[in-house]
């Protein structure tokens, strides 16, 4: 099992889906993390499950939401660049995975 570490912007990404979620209903927030947390312990046993999508990032769908977790997988360690909206303009993640270099 390899270590994931998240980046800066990926967490802001969390953090502002978090809020929202937390405007819409109590523990709704609690739910999204839960859903997020539960991704990223599948990314880290089975990283190669999830095609690559775009300069070798792959998106985890988060289950029960239209989020996924953008990561790219490297020989000993794995980034989670980004937590998108599945209905998000992709030009958004594409910008953050060229950014991202890999």
């Amino acid at each position: 099992m390899r270590p994931i570490i998240i980046q800066p912007a990926a967490e802001a990404d969390l953090v502002a889906a978090c809020e929202w979620y937390n405007e819409k209903r109590r523990g709704l927030a609690d739910r999204f993390l839960d859903a997020a947390t539960a991704a990223a312990g599948f990314i880290a046993e089975h990283p190669e499950a999830y095609q690559v999508l775009h300069r070798g990032a792959r998106r985890a769908p988060l289950r029960g939401f239209p989020y996924g977790l953008l990561f790219r997988v490297h020989a000993d360690v794995i980034i989670v660049i980004g937590v998108f909206h599945a209905r998000r303009d992709p030009k958004a993640w594409r910008h953050r995975v060229a950014r991202d270099g890999g």
